[in-house]
Parts: C-alpha cells; structure tokens; sequence
C-alpha cells in the first residue's frame, strides 16, 4: 500500500507508478487508494473516491488493488459508519482491480456480504485488533500486584501471561472478523509445504 498522507494528487500518481515499475519487475503487488477516509482522531474529513478518478488513476499507474473510500472511517473507535453501497458499486463498474477497504473497524459486519458482492478483496484493520489486546492485557494485568513476582505475567505463557492473553484476544477476533467477511478457509498455500 502506497501511502498517500500528505502527498499532493500529482506528486501521488507519480511515486505510485515508480513503486508499480518496481514491485511488477519483482513479482509483488501494488495497492494505492483514490479519495480519504474521514479520520475523527485527526479531525480530518473524508474526500469520497468517484468512479472516474478511480478509473483514470487505475489505468495510469497499472497498480493491483484499489482503496477506496465510500462512508469507510479511520480509527473509528466506538460505532459504525455505513457504506455507501450505491457509490461502491459505480467504482467496482469502473475499474478492472480488487477494491480495499481501509477503516474495517467502523463498517458494519452485516455490510460484508454486499460489499464482497460488490468487488471489495481486502479489508484493513486495526483499531478493532489494537483495542482487544489492550482490553485483554487491562484485564490479566489487573490481577497483578506487587511485590508479587511478575514472570507469570510476562513471557511465562501460563493462564495468567498478558502476553499470551493478548495474542488470543487477537486471534478470537481475527477469527471472527475472517468468517464475517466469508473468508474462512478459503486460503491456498503457495509452493512446497
């Protein structure tokens, strides 16, 4: 993913296509996004991807994946945004890539189906990863008190490890995200093994 925070439109387009040239050369894939989600957390509004600029922006600069942003929100920390499946769909007529949602926190899980329907491969999250393994760290970490010895609850991987409770919070939620989205067991292994 070419990250497009601060970069003006044309000065974007251009570092897109040398990393496109790069990446193709070595067999790697390319996202990019047309358009900003709003991000409430830098009071930044949101500037919706169009159809057209989709189109010319996948035409110029050859990449593989698109983000786009239809009613999708960055770091949204509590609620739902809804997607706006009408402009989703003209995006999805309008370009030959896979379409990306940022922002996956926000969007409602009932909007998964739809939105696949409509072309989107790939949904990006974070906030929703980052607040179940610092809830499940607040809570093991709750039971801890000093002068008692910490070593069960970092790195001993027991019952009570914050670690161990943080990277299986992570996981559950994964899960979860993964069959929402009708992604469960649908991964193919690569080569050898």
């Amino acid at each position: 993913m070419v990250e497009n925070e601060g970069l003006a439109p044309d000065e974007y387009r251009r570092l897109v296509r040398e990393v496109v040239a790069v990446a193709h050369r070595n067999g790697a894939s390319v996202e990019a996004q047309v358009g900003h989600l709003a991000n409430p957390s830098a009071n930044q509004h949101a500037e919706p991807t169009t159809p057209q600029a989709a189109r010319a922006f996948v035409e110029e600069t050859g990449i593989d994946a698109l983000g786009v942003a239809v009613g999708n929100v960055h770091i949204l920390t509590h609620g739902n945004s809804p997607l706006d499946f009408d402009a989703l769909a003209e995006i999805s007529c309008a370009v030959s890539v896979p379409l990306v949602l940022h922002g996956g926190t926000g969007i409602p899980l009932e909007a998964a189906e739809r939105a696949v329907q409509l072309g989107v491969a790939k949904v990006n999250y974070g906030t929703t990863l980052k607040q179940a393994y610092l809830t499940a760290l607040r809570e093991k970490l709750d039971r801890y008190r000093a002068p008692a010895s910490p070593h069960p609850f970092v790195g001993m991987g027991g019952e009570d490890d914050i670690l161990v409770a943080a990277r299986e919070a992570v996981k559950l939620k994964c899960r979860t995200l993964i069959r929402a989205w009708g992604s469960a067991g649908k991964a193919q292994m690569q080569g050898g093994a």
